[in-house]
C-alpha cells in the first residue's frame, strides 16, 4: 500500500483502492495521449500503454505534491449530503477515508 494524501495507507498497488480509480479527466487524457502516440508511430496497444503510464506518472506527481486535483465542488456536496444520508459514504468511511481525503479527491 502507498500513503494517501493525508499520509494514511489508503492506496494499494495494482489499481485497487480508493485513490486508484481513474477520473473522467484521466481517461480523457489517456485517450488524447494515445492518439498522439499513435500519430508518432506507436501501435494502438503501445500507444494505450504509454498514455496510461504518462497519465499515471502525472497523477502520482500531483498526489505527492499534496495539491488537490481540479476543484469541482463535489466534495462539499457529498459531505453535506452525507449528513442527511450516512450510507452515502459508509463504505469509504469503513476504509478509513476522511473528510480531508474526500476534499482532496473530489475537490
Amino acid at each position: 500500500m502507498r500513503a494517501g494524501p493525508n499520509g494514511n495507507e489508503g492506496q494499494k498497488e495494482g489499481g485497487v483502492g480508493f485513490f486508484s480509480r481513474k477520473s473522467d479527466i484521466e481517461k480523457a487524457l489517456e485517450k488524447t495521449y494515445a492518439a498522439i502516440f499513435q500519430g508518432l508511430g506507436a501501435s494502438p496497444a503501445e500507444a494505450l500503454q504509454q498514455a496510461a503510464e504518462v497519465v499515471a506518472s502525472a497523477a502520482a506527481e500531483l498526489r505527492a505534491s499534496g495539491e488537490p486535483p481540479v476543484t469541482t465542488g463535489l466534495a462539499e456536496m457529498l459531505l453535506k449530503r452525507e449528513s442527511v444520508d450516512p450510507r452515502l459514504l459508509a463504505t469509504r468511511r469503513r476504509d478509513g477515508v476522511t473528510d480531508h481525503d474526500i476534499r482532496w479527491w473530489w475537490g
